[in-house]
């Protein structure tokens, strides 16, 4: 096998530079409530590197959307966890992702069921929510999901099947 021309040899390559091209394309975490993460984010990250905002059982829309919208106007690349579990109906995930893609321009999610042992209303899965047709409806056309080879301690295997 042989490298392309203007590739190093990574003996070739300082540390430094070694490092820098292993986190090429890195993206990172933050939570709504990380005020200190939010406003170190667009100093610390390259314009057009992606961010999660992560969302915590309890976390209320506003206060994601606020942190979205904060970030996508630094030039990150937003992309917010939407949890079933933490929705309570469909005019709630139509209304957060209307005001998601409208406010922070937002075109991808992190889509997941969520850890509350009960949901907020209706939806207890990612699929659920996919299944709406409203991420497309908005302009989200890029989804993440999580998946669990090894089993969940909250879901049964059952469950995990059937999904």
């Amino acid at each position: 096998m042989s490298m392309p021309a203007d590739a190093a040899a990574p003996s070739a390559l300082s540390p430094r530079a070694a490092l820098a091209g292993l986190l090429k394309g890195y993206s990172t975490e933050v939570t709504a409530r990380d005020r200190k993460g939010i406003e170190a984010a667009p100093e610390l990250m390259p314009k057009g590197a992606e961010i999660f905002v992560a969302a915590i059982p309890g976390e209320e829309p506003d206060r994601i959307i606020a942190a979205a919208v904060q970030l996508s106007r630094t030039g990150l690349k937003v992309m917010p966890h939407i949890v079933a579990r933490n929705i309570p109906g469909r005019a709630a995930l139509d209304d957060m992702l209307s005001r998601l893609a409208g406010e922070a321009g937002v075109d991808r999610a992190h889509v997941v069921g969520g850890d509350r042992d009960k949901p907020e209303g209706e939806y207890d899965a990612s699929l659920q929510l996919l299944q709406t047709g409203l991420f497309q409806k908005h302009g989200v056309n890029t989804v993440t999901i999580a998946c669990y080879p090894e089993g969940h301690p909250r879901i049964s295997d059952a469950v995990l099947a059937r999904r």
